[in-house]
C-alpha cells in the first residue's frame, strides 16, 4: 500500500494532500503533516462508523479503512521523525560555529 492507495480508500483526494503539503513552506511540515492526519483520521472514523461489523457494515471495508489509517499514521510518524532529525543536525551545525570578535 502507498499514500495514494491510503488515501483513496478514505475518499480523500491525494492532491488536495500534496496542495497541503505545499503549504508546508509557509506552515511548516509539522503543522502541515498535522493537518493531513486529522482530516484522514476524521474521515476514517466516519467511515468505520459506517462499515463496523456490529451494525451490519462491510467486514471487508472496514479492515480496509482501518488498515488505511493505519498506514497513514505510520507515514506520518516516520515523516515527523525525519524531520526532527534534520532540525537536531541544523542546530547542532549552528551551535558548533565558532564566531571571532575582531575590534
Amino acid at each position: 500500500m502507498d499514500l495514494r492507495e491510503a488515501f483513496s480508500t478514505l475518499g480523500l483526494d491525494i492532491s488536495g494532500a500534496l496542495v497541503k503539503m505545499s503549504l508546508m513552506d509557509y506552515m511548516g511540515k509539522k503543522k502541515a503533516s498535522e493537518m493531513m492526519l486529522y482530516e484522514a483520521k476524521r474521515k476514517a472514523k466516519l467511515l468505520m462508523a459506517k462499515y463496523h461489523p456490529d451494525r451490519g457494515g462491510d467486514s471487508e471495508k472496514f479492515k480496509e479503512v482501518n488498515s488505511s489509517i493505519m498506514f497513514i499514521e505510520k507515514a506520518t510518524e516516520l515523516f515527523l521523525k525525519k524531520c526532527d532529525e534534520k532540525q537536531k543536525e541544523r542546530d547542532a551545525a549552528r551551535s558548533s560555529k565558532v564566531f571571532i570578535q575582531v575590534d
